[in-house]
């Protein structure tokens, strides 16, 4: 029984790794909804923040950073298993680099205000914010990169990025 189950588990993990990408457009939009969640878990740390320096309740955002390295370590794992599709190695590369930075930011810059209390003092606040700034400063070129890499995968492969695809 036990065997079975077992067997069935790594089938279903099979499974997961490999049904989304069996078109090059297909592994664009599995890698694409990749960056868009990343966003949506920024976006939720960004207004968690804001909650946690009203009230100095910093502990507020352990849940969502916890959440986003979470997802980041999945999604690396997901990533680097992905086969080849019609050469897809550069733009893997490239959401590999983005999700590297991206835990990066989480551990350096996302999580140190969780240990921040109400009385924590302002200047310390503002100069993890400082710190935060200027650690993302390289994600403009990292996103650019990956965008770039949709595009060159998408022209070599018969589709444009951002274009409406019917199912």
């Amino acid at each position: 029984m036990k065997r079975i189950y077992l067997l069935l588990v790594v089938m279903l993990l099979a499974i997961s790794l490999t049904k989304a990408q069996t078109t090059p457009l297909q592994l664009n939009d599995d890698l694409a909804s990749i960056s868009d969640s990343l966003f949506a878990k920024g976006q939720n740390w960004g207004v968690t923040f804001n909650e946690a320096y009203k009230s100095g309740n910093y502990i507020l955002l352990k849940p969502v950073s916890g959440n986003m390295l979470s997802f980041i370590n999945r999604k690396t794992t997901y990533v680097q298993n992905m086969k080849d599709i019609k050469n897809s190695k550069p733009l893997r590369m490239a959401m590999l680099d983005l999700l590297a930075f991206e835990k990066k930011m989480v551990i350096e810059a996302f999580m140190p205000f969780e240990l921040f209390t109400t009385t924590t003092p302002a200047d310390k606040v503002q100069a993890a914010l400082d710190s935060l700034k200027e650690k993302a400063v390289p994600e403009n070129e990292i996103i650019k990169k990956l965008i770039t890499e949709q595009e060159i995968y998408g022209a070599a492969n018969g589709f444009k990025v951002g274009e409406e695809t019917k199912p």
